[in-house]
């Protein structure tokens, strides 16, 4: 029965110590990579312009229209002659 105890309480550590080692690792990805994507992702929705901007206004996809070519003949023009080359 000791064994058996034993072999708990070394499993049991192992664990808290794959833990223990692994939450900073993926705190601080979380802080330097995934946080600073979404926030991207966030402010790419709104018409945010500067540092010092308080009050955001919610567009949505438009600016994502825009750069697609249908408001820019210009941009929709060269991924047409992309496509022919």
């Amino acid at each position: 029965m000791s064994k058996n105890k034993k072999a708990y309480s070394r499993e049991a550590r192992e664990k808290r110590n794959f833990y223990r080692l692994v939450l900073p690792a993926f705190i601080i990805f979380a802080l330097v990579i995934i946080v600073p994507f979404f926030l991207g992702f966030y402010y790419s929705l709104t018409d945010w312009k500067s540092v010092t901007q308080t009050n955001l206004q919610f567009v949505g996809l438009k600016l994502y229209r825009q750069f697609s070519g249908h408001t820019f003949p210009i941009l929709f023009n060269d991924h047409s002659n992309l496509r022919i080359i």
